[in-house]
């Protein structure tokens, strides 16, 4: 009966720990897979600027064009994100040019755009030891010329 009892035990915990390390598994590819999409989208964001300013010699993002097009490639890849069931994600973006001003921090006034993705899914993990149902990824893509 004593090996049963044992057996049993040493059982339940490694059947924990697979489903513990397949989860984590899971987590970090999406993790990797927002890092990658907002990298993305800074960039993409940080090619477009407004023709009339850049003629004139200033750096000015086109804000609208810019929006869309971090929105639309961030709809795109969670269509195969793996985090369960999506209820919510966006996609926040900050300029720092010409027109809007640079941080404190940012000394060179080097134009950038940074990408804040958001989501909020169900529960990540299903143990209930942890509970993982918001993920947050920032990118900043920097134009150094």
């Amino acid at each position: 009966m004593k090996v049963i009892i044992v057996f049993l035990g040493l059982l339940i915990v490694n059947v924990t720990f697979l489903t513990y390390q397949g989860d984590i598994g899971r987590y970090v590819h999406g993790q990797t897979i927002l890092k990658a999409t907002a990298e993305e989208c800074a960039a993409g964001a940080a090619l477009l600027l407004e023709e009339e300013a850049f003629s004139q010699g200033q750096i000015v993002f086109d804000k609208v064009a810019a929006q869309e097009y971090a929105d639309g490639h961030l709809a795109y890849v969670m269509k195969g994100f793996d985090g369960g069931e999506t209820a919510y994600y966006e996609c926040a973006l900050s300029f720092e040019d010409d027109e809007c001003g640079y941080e404190a921090n940012n000394v060179d006034q080097i134009p950038a755009v940074t990408a804040t993705i958001k989501v909020k899914t169900g529960d990540l993990f299903r143990l209930p030891f942890f509970t993982v149902t918001d993920v947050v990824r920032k990118a900043k893509y920097e134009l150094v010329y």
